[in-house]
């Protein structure tokens, strides 16, 4: 004889285990608040040991303060409180989450609602390096004041650089740190601005030992990427520039990529959703005679950047919208960069390159933004590819797949200061990657 539904789940025999379920449930619920608590607690101790803002500790000695430097306790080093934060953290409700992210932007520290990546021994990493457009008032100065190499580095290209060769009589520590922003986000700045911060934030992990290869990070670099610009960087870390050839290629390269901007008539448009085959069918159809509309940046799928003539990118705009019913941005940018606009530019960087030596063979394999492969260890095909690159589209989402099938699933990435860009691109690109970003000398950032 059949039992209705209520009958059924009311039954003695069934009482029991029902109380059991519920006393499961509750004492999930008390280990999750449990956790999130324990994650609160740890989180506010780090906060509070921290006597700067940038997350290391100022050593005294003798009679001055902050002539040596050591890193703070950080939740996602320590040994003994990394399997508690990374339970809690994902373990921890809203109304924890909340607060904590606050209080650790209010500290100048970056948290995520996620596992803490630590990276095991023998697991490759990709360095990445960003481009122009990564660049904000401030930027490098949390890794001037917390390691001795990274001002260093800073300090260096001052020296270089000088006064002379930047905009307003100003050295290029002082745009960075204190803009303003219009003149750091001119092409002939950002670009120098950028690959030095980049560089100091390589040298203060080696120097606080957290740059894979050292003592606290038994992991290796697989290889160096960067996008656009950053190709110069990822090149300088792989030694095949030193950092005074480095920052004069780069300093000549944003100089005349500003001069042919403003020689020209051009911009950039960002579209959303749109396929490589679609890209070039669009430029096709909205480019009209003598002028230049070419796809520039093929960053992740579904984002590719077109740039040509301002009237071919508008039409461009246009038609994304209207007929393809896509999203098209046009970019705040000086002018049509990875185009044949940006050919004096090219002729220009291609005398300098003249004069450069490339160091080789390269200490680890740098993708190269024109084919999506890594870069040959032959000197002139180097130089060339540095040429071409300024008329030639950036494949981005190439060298971020290729990177990862050549080293395989345990691949990590890294990215240098400053910003998070390519982390975002990353994630458009491949969600299941771990990446480690370090804008600021703080417990790593995770996505």
């Amino acid at each position: 004889m059949g039992v209705c539904a209520h009958h059924a789940r009311t039954r003695p025999s069934d009482a029991e285990s029902y109380w059991q379920r519920c006393w499961r449930r509750v004492r999930r619920s008390l280990a999750s608040c449990a956790d999130a608590a324990l994650a609160l607690v740890y989180f506010t101790a780090t906060v509070w040991c921290m006597e700067t803002p940038v997350g290391f500790v100022s050593v005294s000695k003798g009679a001055g303060v902050g002539t040596g430097v050591r890193p703070v306790l950080q939740c996602a080093q320590h040994k003994r409180l990394r399997t508690v934060w990374r339970k809690a953290a994902a373990a921890a409700p809203w109304f924890v989450v909340a607060p904590v992210r606050r209080l650790s932007e209010r500290h100048g520290t970056r948290w995520s609602h996620a596992s803490t990546l630590h990276m095991r021994e023998g697991e490759p990493v990709v360095v990445l390096c960003p481009g122009q457009g990564a660049q904000t008032v401030g930027q490098g100065r949390a890794w001037y004041e917390a390691s001795s190499a990274a001002r260093e580095i800073i300090q260096r290209a001052d020296r270089y650089l000088g006064r002379s060769r930047l905009p307003n009589g100003q050295s290029l520590m002082d745009i960075m740190f204190n803009g303003p922003k219009h003149v750091l986000d001119r092409t002939d700045v950002a670009q120098p601005a950028i690959f030095v911060t980049s560089l100091a934030c390589w040298y203060g992990l080696q120097q606080f030992e957290l740059a894979p290869g050292t003592r606290r990070e038994p992991s290796y670099v697989a290889a160096t990427a960067g996008l656009s610009l950053g190709e110069y960087t990822a090149l300088t870390l792989a030694g095949a520039f030193e950092f005074e050839a480095g920052l004069e290629l780069v300093t000549i390269r944003g100089d005349a990529m500003q001069k042919a901007a403003e020689d020209s008539e051009g911009t950039m448009v960002a579209i959303l959703g749109i396929s490589e085959e679609q890209a070039m069918d669009l430029c096709e159809a909205c480019r009209k005679r003598n002028e230049v509309l070419v796809p520039a940046n093929f960053n992740a799928p579904g984002q590719i950047v077109l740039s040509g003539s301002k009237d071919a990118c508008r039409r461009a705009m246009e038609y994304a919208t209207a007929t393809l019913h896509l999203k098209a941005t046009e970019l705040s940018v000086a002018g049509a960069f990875h185009s044949q606009l940006m050919q004096p530019a090219a002729d220009r960087l291609a005398d300098a390159l003249q004069t450069i030596d490339v160091n080789l063979p390269l200490q680890y394999p740098v993708m190269c933004n024109v084919t999506g492969r890594p870069h040959e260890n032959q000197k002139d095909a180097i130089k060339q590819r540095l040429v071409e690159q300024l008329t030639a589209p950036v494949r981005w989402q190439a060298c971020i797949q290729t990177a990862i099938m050549d080293h395989g699933d345990r691949t990590n990435f890294l990215e240098l200061a400053p910003g998070r860009t390519l982390a975002g691109l990353l994630k458009r690109i491949d969600r299941k990657r771990a990446i480690s970003n370090y804008d600021a000398p703080v417990t790593q950032a995770m996505s």
